[in-house]
């Protein structure tokens, strides 16, 4: 097995070894690299590779130790690696990509690739994009609501001091959420509520107004967060759920509604207008948040007859923020958990996307699994594509990378923080790009974990497409028919 997904389960019996003999017995292995030539499809030429392996001992697991982590369902240490504890579960990625639809129409239009445009990522109004992001979110929670279009309203304006009426449209127009069969109608996400203050409300149509009139509210104690002591997430602009708070018995209605509501199982992030400087993310956890999700309702089984039930559940990963333009990650890890129930969550959010101009793509652990990395996957390789650049001034040669990752249709996806670059995601999901200045070279990596055959995820990416991408790519880097050369004349007249 590769080194890199390869770790055991300690073990704390007298008669076995402890953790620290295991990974003395690993390094053995571990410092063994093998090194070997290696080609994958659409190279040109073999390329010098590397990997190393580590060895499994599971005669040695503490499998007390397993059952001790599984009485606490959502234990962290069962799923995130530590110092402490190093297990096993299963794990899947998504990324969550707007709808593809119109880019690869150009694409077939023109036979070519450097055809995005920006309005591909929004072709609707930007508070209706928004709301679509909300409504897939509120579908991971475990709230449920039927449709509303904000964009119906009233449009009869209020003014800001009305709240008693302002509240009152809103409940009337908004349909209550359900958590688990029980009506909260008191609830409400406050990214939706400031598109609403913004379309009912006077002097509200600009997102500053909107939020310092919401902050007002919170200061009067007329709306609160759901979540308590969450200082991870203080942002006043994000998919949070809020409560409002009524003068006589509010109070007393949220201690009862934090009650019902399980904190831990939330899923809530910030949302971010302007894609951010990745090359300033040094610690990538920070950007990550946490959620328990329960797979089905009721009790599906015992692990003895004298210990309660349990519920299939997992450990529901996301990123702290959204921004439209940007890939955003959902990550599922699970040990008790049927895989067909799992396939069955996956569909729902999947059809949810599709009909909100989103899709969602599985992606894999290692999205480069680079050459140079032992600890990579040894059968993968990304496809190396030189940029032709003597003629570019160096000082532009960072606009003109930036711009022809975004012609070709490749989003922003995250930071690497082992090789200090961004890598990016196509917006139809099928494939990576990353740009290593110091080479001059894109690497350009398949998306090897669904293809145009897939009868849950949709995307607008077979396999011609994806040689005719990689084809015209390698084309332009090239300038073959000067189309680098006439994006450098232009970013330099600009």
């Amino acid at each position: 097995m590769n080194g890199k997904n390869a770790y055991s389960v300690p073990s704390s019996d007298m008669e076995t070894p402890e953790k620290k003999n295991i990974d003395d017995d690993n390094n053995a292995y571990v410092k063994k690299v093998y090194n070997y030539l290696f080609q994958v499809p659409d190279m040109t030429s073999y390329y010098p590779s590397c990997t190393t392996f580590k060895h499994h001992r599971l005669d040695i697991i503490n499998w007390e130790l397993l059952d001790k982590h599984l009485e606490t369902r959502f234990d962290d240490e069962m799923y995130i690696d530590g110092e402490v504890c190093d297990m096993k579960c299963w794990s899947t990625r998504f990324v969550l990509l707007p709808a593809s639809d119109l880019y690869a129409k150009k694409f077939n239009e023109l036979k070519r690739g450097d055809v995005f445009e920006p309005m591909m990522l929004i072709d609707t109004n930007l508070d209706e994009y928004i709301m679509n992001f909300c409504k897939f979110m509120v579908g991971l929670n475990a709230f449920a609501r039927g449709g509303f279009d904000l964009m119906k309203f009233d449009k009869h304006l209020l003014p800001k001091d009305q709240l008693d009426e302002i509240i009152k449209r809103w409940k009337k127009n908004v349909k209550p959420l359900r958590y688990k069969e029980k009506s909260l109608c008191d609830i409400f996400v406050l990214l939706e509520f400031m598109v609403y203050l913004k379309l009912n409300v006077e002097n509200m149509d600009v997102d500053k107004n909107a939020i310092n009139f919401i902050k007002e509210l919170e200061a009067a104690n007329k709306i609160q967060r759901l979540k308590t002591n969450d200082i991870d997430l203080s942002s006043c602009f994000g998919f949070i759920f809020y409560v409002f708070v009524d003068e006589l018995n509010g109070i007393e209605e949220l201690k009862k509604i934090r009650a019902i509501v399980d904190n831990d199982s939330l899923v809530e992030c910030e949302v971010v207008m302007n894609v951010p400087q990745f090359s300033t993310r040094c610690n990538q956890d920070r950007f990550r948040r946490r959620a328990n999700m329960e797979i089905v309702s009721g009790d599906t089984f015992k692990i003895s007859q004298n210990m309660a039930n349990y519920n299939e559940c997992a450990k529901f990963i996301f990123d702290r923020t959204f921004t439209p333009g940007k890939g955003y990650e959902i990550q599922l890890k699970w040990i008790i958990a049927t895989g067909s129930k799992i396939v069955a969550n996956v569909e729902k959010w999947c059809r949810k996307a599709d009909l909100l101009k989103f899709h969602v793509v599985p992606i894999p652990e290692d999205l480069f699994a680079l050459a140079t990395n032992a600890a990579s996957s040894p059968l993968r390789i990304p496809i190396p594509i030189e940029l032709r650049c003597e003629d570019i001034e160096i000082e532009y040669l960072p606009q003109m990378i930036f711009k022809m990752i975004e012609l070709y249709g490749f989003l922003p996806y995250k930071f690497s923080k082992s090789n200090k670059k961004v890598q990016y995601v196509h917006i139809t999901g099928g494939m990576f790009l990353m740009f290593q200045d110091e080479k001059n070279t894109f690497q350009w990596s398949w998306n090897h974990m669904f293809s145009d055959h897939s009868t849950i995820f949709k995307s607008s990416c077979s396999e011609e497409f994806h040689d005719n991408m990689l084809a015209d790519f390698r084309a332009f880097c090239l300038n073959k028919d000067g189309r680098l050369s006439n994006l450098y004349k232009s970013i330099r007249n600009n």
